[in-house]
């Protein structure tokens, strides 16, 4: 430990990388320990307070760019109306590194909280309270993110949760089941409890290279023990659940004759979904298959008439204006209840989803007016007013939007509203990616922790990238694959009724 003190910037560089590897590499989820406890270490030996906030934001903005290194997967834009050119890779770095640094404000907070504390009482006992401080830092980096990020589309929250370590412990068999106490906040002081008992074994007993090295091989170990496999159910009665992905390319939905195309491809899909007489049939997010400027009314008697009044349930989502604004709205026909369901998006991201007006301000302080004006066109999306689901029908599933997952309280809020739903459905769309393993890994840590904190399915339809059903004991599989057809593939899957 007397060499990482030595060598100190050197030293929270490194305590970063070790932070952040696992959200690149899931495999290396235990080198995150690694980084709390020499996190950890450095925070007591740093001297300089100078030091100590520069290296802890080091740490953090290190490890949140690690977890959010799948921004560079949208290279090449390619789902905006123009063509920004190579401006755009240094949009995407500055976007990037910057979203980093507010998160990484996070570690700043952590550090000066720890040694104001350990001024107060034993060093021993402020171990104890490090756990708390941690996660107290990462909910205020997200706040410190929305913040800075805010726009007509954004709202002060802490609900962007990339980076946060508890996800970290998605990847252990057994210890993300404590995520039923708490979901990842409950799994962030887990984790790092767990690497402030390693420190202190080291610093306050052993100090024995091997035992340390012993526990972490244990910890690591027991993580593949599959514990928690199945989930047995005393109901034999099941949901029939048909999921159908897309993979219509962007630049179709920029001419009328591409959204023709596509309505036709989906219509044929559903078509097709309809004959296998599922309970419930999937969309991916946006795939607007319903017409949302029709009154429902409308569109359900039509629906009801062209196909012979199935009893079955329908997830559409699709882009709505209301009064020169636009939102992201569920379309959720429900024939089993002869009624339709409709709620508004909740939470929406600066990833494409709106703009913050700081990044406005700038790019136009550069004389980039034309090109916000572009963007802001295309990405213009609002938080809705009819947000709320608890007037949809006991058999219509919950909606989770796409990248609504990276709230931690998502789905919870959700059975909030409806006290129990048959699943969760999340209608997903990556189209403005390019096949990031990166950002699926993220997003699958975050399924999988709120799946088992709310003990729920969660069952996914996507654009661009394959559905998939998180069980409520974390582990994912992929539905069974029953057709495919131009750019669209129908799978199934079964639920278990409660």
């Amino acid at each position: 430990m007397e060499l990482f003190t030595k060598y100190n910037s050197f030293s929270w560089v490194l305590a970063g990388l070790l932070l952040g590897v696992g959200f690149v590499i899931p495999t290396f989820w235990i080198g995150g320990i690694l980084g709390i406890v020499l996190c950890v270490h450095l925070v007591f030996t740093t001297k300089s307070l100078k030091r100590l906030v520069f290296g802890s934001i080091t740490a953090w903005t290190i490890k949140s760019a690690l977890a959010l290194v799948w921004f560079w997967s949208v290279y090449p834009i390619e789902w905006l109306s123009f063509d920004l050119g190579r401006v755009q890779l240094i949009l995407i770095f500055g976007y990037w590194f910057t979203v980093s640094l507010w998160l990484g404000t996070g570690g700043a907070l952590f550090a000066l909280s720890v040694r104001k504390v350990s001024t107060l009482i034993n060093k021993k006992y402020v171990l104890f309270g490090i756990p708390f401080l941690w996660l107290g830092s990462e909910i205020f980096g997200s706040y410190i993110f929305s913040l800075i990020t805010i726009g007509e589309g954004g709202v002060i929250t802490s609900a962007f949760s990339f980076g946060f370590v508890g996800y970290l412990l998605a990847q252990h068999g057994v210890l993300i089941q404590l995520a039923q106490f708490g979901g990842v906040y409950v799994l962030g002081v887990g984790i790092v409890f767990l690497s402030v008992g390693l420190y202190w074994l080291w610093y306050f007993y052993t100090k024995n290279l091997f035992v340390s090295l012993g526990a972490l091989l244990i910890l690591f170990l027991t993580g593949s023990i599959g514990l928690f496999s199945e989930i047995s159910t005393n109901n034999p009665e099941q949901y029939h659940v048909v999921s159908i992905d897309t993979s219509f390319p962007t630049n179709l939905v920029r001419t009328t004759a591409g959204q023709l195309s596509i309505q036709q491809e989906l219509g044929r899909a559903v078509e097709e979904a309809l004959l296998l007489e599922p309970d419930y049939i999937l969309l991916p997010e946006d795939a607007s298959y319903f017409d949302q400027i029709q009154r429902p009314a409308e569109t359900k008697a039509l629906f009801r008439f062209q196909y012979n009044n199935p009893e079955v349930v329908i997830v559409d989502t699709g882009r709505v204006e209301i009064e020169g604004k636009a939102y992201l709205q569920s379309y959720v026909y429900n024939g089993r209840e002869n009624q339709v369901d409709q709620s508004q998006k909740r939470y929406l991201v600066p990833q494409g989803e709106f703009m913050p007006v700081v990044y406005v301000g700038v790019l136009n302080f550069f004389g980039l007016d034309e090109l916000t004006s572009k963007i802001g066109k295309d990405i213009s999306f609002q938080v809705g007013e009819r947000v709320n689901q608890s007037d949809f029908a006991l058999t219509t599933p919950g909606v989770l939007f796409c990248f609504e997952s990276v709230s931690p309280w998502g789905v919870r809020t959700i059975l909030q509203e409806r006290g129990e739903v048959p699943f969760i459905a999340h209608p997903i769309s990556h189209a403005w990616f390019h096949e990031s393993d990166i950002l699926w890994q993220n997003l699958d840590s975050m399924l999988r922790v709120q799946a088992v904190w709310n003990q729920e399915y969660i069952v996914s339809a996507g654009s661009h990238v394959p559905g998939q059903v998180i069980l409520p004991n974390g582990n994912i599989k992929s539905p069974e694959i029953m057709l495919s057809g131009d750019n669209w593939t129908i799978r199934q899957t079964y639920i278990p009724k409660k």
